[in-house]
């Protein structure tokens, strides 16, 4: 499943929302989401690439549009012989692997 969706949530004839999917080389999904100011200038984005097998999950993401990222979250979903997966998640005070007090 590939494709883009954009909306215009205000009514103002600009997209202020858009969220694209594709698959990457490595055959990874990747949702890209990126939103926008009224006069199109990009507010915020995150890049999400889940693996083929759906156990990994790495979200990046770029909280004030300047173009670069600053916070970095992997989930990784564990699995055992005879059990079932035990989600592993990044702990939500961890931002790029750094303990934030």
């Amino acid at each position: 499943m590939t494709g883009t969706i954009s909306t215009d949530g205000n009514g103002d004839g600009v997209n202020d929302l858009v969220v694209g999917v594709t698959r990457d080389t490595n055959n990874q999904l990747v949702e890209t989401s990126t939103a926008f100011s009224a006069n199109g200038v990009m507010l915020s984005r995150s890049v999400k690439s889940t693996s083929v097998d759906g156990l990994s999950v790495t979200t990046q993401v770029d909280r004030f549009g300047t173009g670069s990222f600053d916070a970095t979250t992997t989930d990784v979903t564990v699995t055992s012989p005879g059990f079932r997966p035990v989600p592993q998640q990044t702990p939500p005070w961890l931002i790029g692997g750094v303990h934030v007090v």
